[in-house]
Parts: structure tokens; C-alpha cells; sequence
């Protein structure tokens, strides 16, 4: 047992949306930035979880987390754990990529994966809903622009109506997602879990050499033919070296994007993170990736 002190997110909340003889306009920016801190890092700390430990804290509700004085997440109160099988744990890290390439088919085989679609079940007709329920998502720079919890709304009511399993392991991660996405839409209703997500997805798939990654990963860069797809490529290296910096309230700061300097740090910390990769121990799925296409 370790006594845990810190700010609880419901405290940084009230001080970020108090009113403004309460509280001084540094005092709100500051506490929205550690929100949002804590935001990401929870949920950079619930696919750790997920996709390492196996072992994941299945309550993080303001009560039970902590911003700590070093800027550290704390998770408090282990009464309610979840511990995952490993080819569940592979099946969710899939359902998350083929959400984000549409790729419908592969994501109703990994929701079988996960046990969740019963036996005779006509996967046809749910490959086609799921298609219809979620065509109509809008993506900006190769994640999906929309929040997490309308993309489960959308995968649970085709669920209920082709009477899917749903396995404890499933709700709870779910339920752990959409807990820090709440917390943070609090304080910036612009959030995404997507956003914040996907970037340690797309690394954990380019750095692990495992046969269940790779698998994942030819399913997305190799078209039916077995043909590779470079733009599929250049767009996992740009997710994977996006910097998930905190957006700060700043007035009068908004910079068009053709005068951003982010594009040119965009491009120097692809070829960074490709350099750092390919030469590594990390870069064996890589490089048998570019092996592959050439």
C-alpha cells in the first residue's frame, strides 16, 4: 500500500471551468493543462494495459485518479481489475486499426476474435452495418475526427441487434476509455481518444515483432493482392511520430496551416522516427515490412 497525494481530475474541473472572480485566468489554463495532461496519460496508461500487461484497472473514474505534483497519473482503489487472454488483448489492438482503415471485414473477424459474435451468426449482413454505422465517420489526418463514445454508441446498437456476446474484459476497457474521454471533454470539448490513442497503437505495431502484430500489419499495408501500399505506410510513420502536444487556451494564437511550422517538424520527426527504428532492435518488423515491398 503507498498513501497517494494529488489533485483529484474533479478539482482541476472545478478550477478550470470556474467562474472568473474565483479563480484567474492563469489558474484555469493551468488546471485545464493538467487535465489533459493526466487525460492522455491515462489513456496512453489504459492501452499499456491493455496491449502489455493484460492486467487493467477497470474503474478510473475521478475518484479513483490522481494528478500527482510531479505530473504523474495515480490510479487509486484496485477493487475492480480485469485480466485479459492474450489473443483478446491482439483482437482489440485490430479492432482499433481496422476502425481507423474502415476496413469492415477485418473488424467484424476480430470482434469474432474477441468472442463476441455468436455462431451462425451472418457475418455478411454485419459486415454491411457496420459499414452503414460507421461509413459516415470523418477522418482528419488518418484518425478518425470523432469521438470515441459515438463510434461504441455505433458498434453496440449493431451489436444488440444481432444479439453479440459481451464479454466483462470488453465492457471494462470500453468503460475505461470513455471514462477519460468524459473527463477531458469537461475541459475541451474538441478531445478525441482516437487522437490521443492511435499514435502508441501504430508504434507498438511498427516496433513489436510478434506474429500476431505482424499479422495486423499486412492486413493493413497489403492490399487483396498482396500488393503494397506505401500511402497506408507513410501515413502509419506520420501517426507514429505525431508529438501529442497539450493545446493550451491561448487568445489570438491561431496559425493557418500552410504557415505552421509543425509540417516541417511533421517531416523531421518521421525521418527521426524512421532512423531511430530501422537500425534498432525494434526495427525487425520494419524492416522484414520493407523486405517486403521492395
Amino acid at each position: 500500500m503507498e498513501w497517494m497525494v494529488g489533485e483529484s481530475p474533479t478539482d482541476l474541473i472545478s478550477v478550470s471551468t470556474g467562474n472568473s472572480t474565483e479563480y484567474s485566468d492563469r489558474q484555469k489554463v493551468d488546471a485545464k493543462r493538467r487535465l489533459l495532461d493526466l487525460v492522455n496519460k491515462g489513456v496512453e496508461a489504459t492501452l499499456v494495459q491493455l496491449l502489455e500487461t493484460g492486467l487493467i484497472h477497470a474503474d478510473p473514474h475521478p475518484g479513483n485518479l490522481r494528478c500527482t505534483s510531479s505530473g504523474e497519473i495515480g490510479f487509486l482503489d484496485f477493487g475492480l481489475l480485469c485480466q485479459m487472454e492474450k489473443r483478446h488483448q491482439f483482437a482489440m489492438l485490430a479492432s482499433i486499426v481496422h476502425i481507423v482503415n474502415g476496413d469492415w471485414a477485418s473488424l467484424v473477424n476480430a470482434l469474432i476474435d474477441m468472442d463476441m459474435v455468436r455462431p451462425g451468426t451472418n457475418i455478411r449482413l454485419v459486415t454491411m452495418e457496420l459499414e452503414q454505422a460507421l461509413g459516415e465517420v470523418e477522418f482528419k489526418d488518418g484518425i478518425p475526427d470523432v469521438k470515441f463514445s459515438r463510434v461504441l454508441g455505433k458498434i453496440l446498437s449493431v451489436a444488440f441487434k444481432y444479439h453479440f456476446r459481451m464479454p466483462a474484459y470488453y465492457t471494462l476497457v470500453l468503460r475505461s476509455l470513455a471514462s477519460f474521454e468524459g473527463l477531458a471533454i469537461a475541459a475541451d470539448k474538441k478531445f478525441k481518444t482516437f487522437e490521443a490513442a492511435y499514435p502508441y497503437v501504430v508504434r507498438k505495431l511498427l516496433t513489436e515483432n510478434s506474429a500476431a502484430t505482424r499479422k495486423i500489419l499486412h492486413s493493413v499495408l497489403l492490399n487483396r493482392k498482396k500488393e503494397f501500399q506505401w500511402q497506408r505506410l507513410s501515413l502509419f510513420l506520420r501517426v507514429g511520430a505525431t508529438r501529442k502536444a497539450l493545446q493550451l487556451v491561448t487568445s489570438n494564437s491561431e496559425t493557418s496551416p500552410d504557415q505552421s511550422p509543425n509540417k516541417a517538424a511533421g517531416t523531421f520527426d518521421i525521418a527521426y522516427l524512421i532512423l531511430t527504428i530501422l537500425p534498432s532492435k525494434d526495427g525487425v518488423a520494419l524492416r522484414r515490412l520493407l523486405m517486403t515491398a521492395v
